[in-house]
């Protein structure tokens, strides 16, 4: 089974997203959600497994940078099976981060054929 987490600070968009994967996945898929970077943290400390995560580039507190960062600073390989998504406002900086850091990236407003893709590839280089 295929284990994603959802980070967004927005829950409308973080359920519409879960929603959207589950449309996407084909097979036993199993998504959670995170509404803030900081549970997220607190989710994938626990130890909780994950194929995925798929995170909101800019969110108060904690976001999808210091995430990211948190992740490549344990040794996680989830620091290198990250989506992020954005609505594009962000900052100079933090693009020419997505940039040099190779993170995929999902630009708000996205459509099904997109996050299919995306999620294919991402899920697919995962397997062994």
């Amino acid at each position: 089974m295929k284990r994603i987490l959802v980070v967004d600070d927005d829950r409308m968009l973080a359920d519409t997203l879960r929603e959207m994967i589950l449309a996407c996945v084909h097979g036993a898929t199993e998504v959670e959600v995170a509404t803030s970077g900081a549970r997220a943290a607190a989710v994938l400390d626990s130890g909780a497994g994950f194929d995925l995560v798929i995170c909101d580039l800019v969110m108060p507190g904690i976001g999808g940078i210091e995430l990211y960062r948190r992740l490549e600073q344990s040794g996680s390989p989830l620091a290198r099976r990250l989506i992020f998504v954005t609505g594009g406002a962000f900052t100079e900086s933090a693009a020419a981060f997505v940039a040099s850091a190779r993170i995929p990236c999902l630009h708000k407003p996205f459509d099904l054929a997109q996050l299919r893709k995306m999620l294919s590839a991402a899920l697919d280089a995962r397997e062994p």
